[in-house]
């Protein structure tokens, strides 16, 4: 389960940064406003700095704010800090998304996240 739990993780970023930007360099039109499902929201992601965080900004947070409306809050740092984090926050959770942190982190975490399986995973 853990590494299903790692390797969901990993697949979600590869997927996003190769194919959730498009061919677009620049966000692409917002749809109407009554399809936009995340105005008003904010999303916070745990992610860490330096390049990943440069790239995610580009080319993944301005496009999904461009298209949903929602807002996206990036809260930087390692592993080990978003980690604990997640411990500190475990009866009132800060974050929707964290990106990946150490194998051996999540080996006694198991309460800490919601199992997803996207559609058409068994396709893939």
């Amino acid at each position: 389960m853990k590494r299903t739990v790692v390797l969901l993780m990993c697949l979600m970023l590869v997927a996003t940064l190769a194919f959730g930007t498009g061919k677009s360099e620049e966000p692409t039109a917002a749809p109407a406003q009554a399809a936009r499902i995340g105005q008003g929201r904010t999303l916070v992601v745990g992610i860490w700095g330096g390049p990943q965080e440069t790239l995610v900004r580009e080319h993944v947070v301005k496009q999904f704010e461009a298209e949903t409306g929602a807002t996206v809050e990036l809260v930087l740092g390692g592993s080990s800090d978003r980690f604990a984090r997640l411990i500190a926050e475990k009866d009132n959770p800060q974050a929707d998304v964290v990106y990946g942190t150490a194998v051996t982190e999540l080996a006694g975490a198991k309460d800490l996240f919601v199992s997803y399986k996207a559609k058409d995973f068994d396709k893939i």
